[in-house]
């Protein structure tokens, strides 16, 4: 459901409006808007945001149903991939 705030226009994943309708939307919108001061750092969580609640689909996984295991098997995940890893980010930085 896309979402048009002050900063912005924001895509509320499934997850979020399948639990709560319309005002959980609202909610998921207003907390980057109103907690996030930086336009860079806030479209950055809300990516990260999206991602993880995409992975979340694709395992079946509700709002509710989701607990600290899931995330940290995401956060596993990200670091197993090669792009995510501390010696590529290294590598890539001092080859630039």
């Amino acid at each position: 459901m896309p979402v048009v705030s002050p900063t912005g226009p924001y895509l509320v994943p499934a997850l979020i409006t399948a639990a709560g309708g319309d005002q959980a939307g609202w909610h998921y919108v207003e907390f980057f808007t109103a907690n996030i001061n930086n336009d860079h750092t806030r479209r950055a969580y809300a990516r990260a945001c999206s991602r993880f609640f995409a992975w979340c689909e694709k395992r079946g996984l509700s709002l509710g149903a989701i607990r600290p295991f899931d995330v940290a098997a995401w956060v596993k995940e990200l670091q197993d991939k090669p792009a995510y890893s501390i010696s590529s980010r290294h590598t890539r930085s001092a080859t630039n």
